[in-house]
Formats: structure tokens, C-alpha cells, sequence
């Protein structure tokens, strides 16, 4: 047909057919759907909802957010997909990864889970934690350039990547929001913004818009249809893999979240996941969190919620949370547990194993872990069948536990207490 075209109209359009089912043919061989990426239709009904009936709104500021809803559907997405795109054709041998035997750290907000995570990371022969990039960015791609830019600084003694974390902690997240959650650009850091940013699921995707009822929906990943569901869930952990092609080196995938309501939906298609968090009581992390998400409202969306809904959403949320924690680690080895059925270091390893032979689920609570952070994570070492810590980890530890001493010292924020939020301490320990 192609040959016996005389028309140059005609043969144009024949090779865009040509193109177009060339494309859709290797979206098929590489298993990928179009706008693989893309929040789901929940989501997006429930922000547009929220944008046209949020109350005491003037026109300007719904057409404000209307235009930045609009740019990240049109512009930010189709960018996201087309590069994707690009790395399925090109590493398509990345999905060969495994992610068995990883670690999730998953707790509440501010119950001492960043710091087990970043405790645990030191571990750097045996682990690897996303950074911010690779979660803002999960594209190889763009990855590989990155790592020519920092080739390039360790060559030539330029500064580009350390611009570039100042651009993005300082002036993008702004001073607030860093200090209350220090971040840097070769830290280990939570995955909650690697679904948050691009799907606008989980729980930190309330920092970007600021609606009550669209961040409850957000948050209840476990409520979307099964298929919205497991495309998340497939988006994650090819995103994980991403990570452990470029920079596993045989190493196993560490990940800290605060994604409880997809974790049943994690360990069913990961072999040998293993699960570890830190409990503590809503009374006490409620200020903080509270404070900490409206600061990133601030930052994201340039609005807070008024005090009186943001209070009744996060009374919603650590009920939410609570209860699906709850049941996720209702059979989970307790820290204290070991700990007081064990007369010695021998026997607590051998009791930790036979729990760990019926389950993969660890727990403990935040006075524990603070009142020892080594003997905790020998226990979590214990649990997965890691053995002692090295004497190099041991001294890692120390050391980290110094500058987190330094840090919450230096700290330059403060917090509401209960009672100026309107609520009481007893109420709040009863409800919880």
C-alpha cells in the first residue's frame, strides 16, 4: 500500500498510522498502559469537587487551583508517562529485579519511624533506601543524567548537585518544612512522596491540596477498586525496582512509609517482605504531625486549613490510621514481648526466630525504641535472621544517636499544645 501511495498527503498519514500502531504494539510488548501513571478517577473527581465546593472560597482562588490541577494533568503527567515510556524500552530489563526479603517501615506520623528508617540505613552494605530524586523522578533516565552531573562535580570540583539541593530542600520545601523533617539530597527518604507527588494517593498527599475530604480519600488506598489499587501498587514497585537496578548492587530495598492501607496489597505480591513499626499514642504525636501538615499545606498549596477542620481531619486520620495499623500488625512479634519472655541474648534470638517462622511482622513501641535505638534494631536483626551487628554498624549507630541528640536540641520550631487546639489530653488518650 505504502509503495503504490502517489500522494504525499496520503503517505503522511499512512506513517503516522504506521507510528501510531508501532507505539501502541511495544506499549503491549513492554506491558505498560497508556497513562500507566496517572491518578485515579476517585481522586481526581474528589479534588475537582473539592476545588468547585470547598466553602468560604473566592473565584480567583478556585480558578488559581483549577489552572494548577489543570497543568499537572496536561503537562505533568503526559511528561511523566512519555518518559516512562522511554525507560521501559530502554532498561526494560529492569523489572528482572526482585524485591524479595525487603524491609517496609511503616508507622504513623511522628512516632520515631524516620529515625529507625535512617537507624537502619547506616546499614549501607546490606540496604538501600530511595532518595528524594529518585522518588520526585522515578525515571531512569533522568537518574543516569543526574549521576553524569555528580561525576562531573567529583571530576571538575564544581557544586551543581549541592545547588541543586539547595534549590530543592531550601527554596522548594522551604526552611519550616526542613526543620521540622530534615531532608538532604543523598539521605534516605520516604516513599509516601513517590505516590503522593505523582498519583496524589496515600497520606501525604494532603499537603497538596488543602480539603479535608479529598486527603481522607487519598489516604484510603485500600477503598479504591481493586484495579486502581493494584495499579498503584504496580507504579510503586516498579519504581522500587528502578532503584535496585541503578544502585542495589545485590542489596536489599529498605523502605520507610506511612502507606499502611496498601501494605496488605505489598506483602501479597512481594516473597518474604518483612514489616516493622513503631506504635505510639496519638495524644502524643498529634500536635506535631498536625503542625508538620499544615506547615506543608502552607508550603505546597499556600493555604492552611482552618484550625477547626484541620483538628477534625486529624482526629479522622489517627482514627483511619489507627485501626488499619491495628489490624495489619495484630499478630506482629512484639519487641516486649522478646524481651520479657527471654532470660538472655541466646535464647531472645532463638524466641525472635520461631515467632518470625509464623510471621514477618515486627513491633515496637516509641519509649522502647528511644530508651534504646541499638537494642532495637538488634531485635529487628534478630527477627529477620541477620544475626549481630557488625562492630562498623554498632559504631554508626552511636554516632547517629549523637547528632540526633544535637539536632532536637538545635531545633527551631514550636508546637500548639492540645488545649490550644481545643481538645483535651484525656479525651484524646481515651479516644485512642
Amino acid at each position: 500500500i505504502y509503495k503504490e501511495s502517489t500522494s504525499a498527503v496520503m503517505r503522511k498519514k499512512e506513517e503516522m498510522i504506521l507510528a501510531i500502531a508501532g507505539i501502541f504494539t511495544a506499549l503491549i510488548v513492554i506491558e505498560t498502559p497508556f497513562l500507566f501513571i496517572c491518578p485515579p478517577l476517585p481522586l481526581l473527581l474528589s479534588w475537582v469537587n473539592g476545588i468547585i465546593c470547598s466553602p468560604n472560597w473566592n473565584f480567583l482562588k478556585r480558578v488559581r487551583y483549577m489552572a494548577v490541577f489543570l497543568l499537572f494533568l496536561l503537562v505533568g503527567i503526559p511528561f511523566i508517562n512519555i518518559f516512562w515510556i522511554l525507560d521501559e524500552m530502554i532498561f526494560w530489563n529492569y523489572r528482572d529485579v526482585k524485591l524479595d526479603n525487603s524491609v517496609f517501615v511503616v508507622a504513623g506520623f511522628r512516632t520515631g519511624s524516620t529515625n529507625l528508617h535512617r537507624a537502619l540505613s547506616l546499614d549501607n552494605e546490606r540496604f538501600v533506601s530511595p532518595r528524594m530524586i529518585e522518588l520526585l523522578l522515578p525515571l531512569l533516565s533522568a537518574q543516569y543524567i543526574i549521576d553524569g552531573i555528580e561525576w562531573i562535580d567529583s571530576k571538575y570540583g564544581t557544586s551543581m548537585i549541592s545547588n541543586l539541593e539547595v534549590k530543592l530542600c531550601e527554596n522548594y520545601f522551604g526552611k519550616e518544612l526542613t526543620s521540622r523533617h530534615p531532608m538532604s539530597w543523598y539521605g534516605a527518604e520516604e516513599d509516601d512522596i513517590l505516590l503522593a507527588f505523582w498519583l496524589r494517593a496515600g497520606w501525604y498527599a494532603g499537603v497538596f491540596f488543602p480539603n479535608k475530604d479529598a486527603w481522607m480519600n487519598s489516604g484510603k488506598i485500600d477503598d479504591l477498586s481493586a484495579n486502581n489499587q493494584s495499579r498503584i501498587c504496580e507504579f510503586y514497585m516498579r519504581s522500587m525496582q528502578k532503584v535496585l537496578y541503578r544502585r542495589g548492587g545485590g542489596r536489599i530495598l529498605l523502605s520507610k512509609s506511612h502507606l499502611i492501607n496498601l501494605m496488605p496489597l505489598i506483602q501479597k505480591n512481594i516473597s518474604n517482605a518483612r514489616f516493622v513499626s513503631i506504635v505510639r499514642n496519638p495524644k502524643d504525636t498529634f500536635v506535631s504531625w498536625y503542625s508538620l501538615a499544615q506547615a506543608g499545606l502552607e508550603r505546597m498549596a499556600n493555604k492552611r486549613l482552618p484550625e477547626d477542620v484541620a483538628v477534625e481531619a486529624h482526629l479522622e486520620f489517627w482514627d483511619e490510621f489507627t485501626k488499619t495499623e491495628m489490624m495489619f500488625f495484630k499478630n506482629a512479634n512484639y519487641h516486649s514481648q522478646a524481651k520479657n519472655t527471654c532470660s538472655n541474648k541466646d535464647s531472645e534470638k532463638t524466641h525472635v526466630r520461631e515467632k518470625n517462622e509464623q510471621n514477618n511482622r515486627t513491633i515496637m513501641t516509641f519509649s522502647e525504641y528511644l530508651n534504646n535505638q541499638k537494642g532495637a534494631v538488634e531485635h529487628c536483626y534478630a527477627s529477620w535472621g541477620y544475626g549481630d551487628l557488625s562492630s562498623t554498624m554498632a559504631q554508626r549507630l552511636k554516632s547517629a544517636e549523637k547528632e540526633h541528640a544535637v539536632y532536637k536540641k538545635s531545633r527551631d520550631y514550636t508546637n500548639p499544645t492540645l488545649e490550644d487546639l481545643g481538645l483535651d489530653s484525656s479525651s484524646v488518650t481515651k479516644r485512642y
